[in-house]
């Protein structure tokens, strides 16, 4: 397993422009975030934790919208360019195991996924201090840093697992896209849809439990374990 991730991250590493993608999107979200944050604003937020809650929740919101689409950067150079490059079948062939490959490579997308969130929460918070002019709540941060890291593991997942399955890389970003607005309307009539993590960080911040360790380590749990088993069950039609 261990050579196997190895492998995987000096494929990644010889093409400069993965991890300059995922320094992109991580701006991207910082910027959108500083944009929005300047041109709205919710009133529940608002009630709870004041201009800076309302800046959070923003920000957090946006740290999983765009890494979804960093996510679907990741899986066309994880997943996609095999397909694209036929060399799926020949990686099946060798004495690699179908499980142990599936994992490696959720694995390094994982890490590289990582680098995202942590560079995203660290960019963004002197653009708080300093642009904003605000002094930031360390709770709210630690909290951020959850949410983008761990809680929204499962949306990560499910692109993942599209990839996985789908050789079309426009089509696996019209599902990717497809999946998130059904799970919004979904969210609307099913409370549960609400814990899962492109709702999660929201209705924390809209229900004033953002500061709820117990909640939050909970929802994030249950994330994590949903999107083992969903890379786990997706990638069955690998195994040797």
């Amino acid at each position: 397993m261990r050579c196997l991730v190895v492998e995987e991250l000096k494929k990644l590493r010889t093409d400069k422009k993965n991890i300059f993608g995922v320094i992109g999107f991580s701006i991207l979200c910082c910027v959108l975030s500083y944009a929005v944050f300047r041109l709205g604003e919710n009133p529940n937020v608002y009630a709870h934790y004041g201009k800076e809650g309302v800046n959070m929740y923003f920000f957090c919101g946006l740290g999983l919208i765009v890494g979804l689409f960093c996510s679907m950067f990741l899986g066309y150079n994880i997943l996609t360019k095999e397909y694209i490059n036929d060399t799926w079948d020949l990686l099946m062939t060798k004495l690699f195991d179908g499980k142990k490959l599936v994992i490696s490579k959720y694995v390094v997308f994982l890490l590289y996924q990582s680098i995202y969130g942590v560079l995203t929460v660290a960019l963004y918070y002197p653009i708080t201090k300093y642009f904003l002019r605000m002094e930031p709540d360390c709770r709210m941060w630690y909290a951020a840093l959850v949410f983008i890291l761990f809680t929204n593991v499962f949306g990560y997942a499910l692109q993942f697992c599209m990839q996985l399955y789908i050789k079309s890389f426009p089509m696996a970003v019209i599902f990717g896209v497809l999946i998130m607005y059904l799970m919004g309307i979904m969210a609307e009539r099913l409370r549960f849809i609400r814990y899962f993590s492109q709702y999660a960080s929201v209705y924390l911040f809209e229900s004033g439990n953002v500061f709820n360790a117990g909640m939050i380590a909970g929802i994030t749990a249950f994330n994590i374990f949903i999107s083992v088993a969903l890379v786990y069950v997706c990638g069955r039609k690998f195994y040797s």
